[in-house]
């Protein structure tokens, strides 16, 4: 594993490059520390006590087999927030929630969209957005997206995510509609930039750009994955503001 440290290939060449496209959940916003502190706060407000931090985690646990059981086929697509809420209607008796009204319920997973970015975040986007394209690509339903894009004051030109395609990544046809959308079919014209080793593997093999920020707490101080970046991508960085940095903007 490579160091998080800023590196970049000074080989690559970025003329081609016109538009970046961002994993979102975890590489621009904080989605577990914006979770715990937003239902921490909801809950001394309406008087309801319980263990945030590990309801948040044990939550998050939906999202991958979720997303796995529709890209094989073992379930007919559904977009990520009903995952979620399947999820949450599952776990919540046993952190004493059952008495959660149906409105609560749905003010709560929709928490996801009331996500904070990174610091660095926002600063890093408006100077790369005076030189490039900037697009979500998440594996968010559309409007949740919008919500949380404007919720977090993130600077996109445009918003692509799952269910435009109704396949989750690491499903091609999720990369295959980035590069149609957003390079007009040149997959050299779009980078990825995430923080997610896996989703920069499916990106390159696509023929896009490669940007990996290192975002170590993602999952908290006990994080496991994702540390620093796997394999020799073409830019690796610790903030949005390197990147810029690194692009020359």
């Amino acid at each position: 594993m490579r160091s998080p440290a800023w590196q970049w290939d000074k080989a690559m060449s970025t003329d081609k490059i016109q538009t970046l496209i961002f994993d979102t959940f975890g590489t621009l916003v904080d989605w577990r520390t914006s979770i715990i502190d937003d239902l921490s706060q909801w809950g001394v407000k309406n008087g309801v006590e319980a263990d945030w931090v590990a309801l948040t985690d044990e939550w998050k646990t939906a999202y991958r087999p979720g997303m796995d059981a529709v890209n094989s086929g073992k379930r007919s697509w559904v977009p990520v927030r009903q995952i979620y809420r399947e999820k949450l209607d599952e776990i919540l008796p046993k952190y004493g929630l059952s008495a959660v009204s149906q409105d609560d319920r749905h003010f709560i997973n929709e928490v996801w969209y009331r996500l904070n970015a990174w610091p660095d975040t926002v600063p890093g986007l408006e100077r790369l957005a005076k030189k490039y394209v900037l697009s979500s690509f998440s594996n968010s339903d559309f409007l949740g997206m919008a919500l949380m894009s404007k919720h977090a004051a993130l600077p996109f030109d445009a918003i692509i995510t799952a269910e435009n395609v109704k396949k989750f990544k690491p499903d091609p046809s999720m990369y295959e509609m980035a590069v149609e959308l957003m390079g007009q079919g040149d997959p050299e014209r779009v980078m990825l930039v995430a923080a997610h080793n896996y989703d920069l593997a499916h990106a390159r093999k696509h023929g896009m750009g490669t940007a990996f920020i290192a975002r170590p707490t993602e999952y908290g101080p006990d994080q496991k994955t994702d540390l620093g970046a796997e394999e020799e991508w073409d830019i690796v960085v610790t903030s949005a503001e390197q990147l810029a940095d690194a692009l020359g903007c």
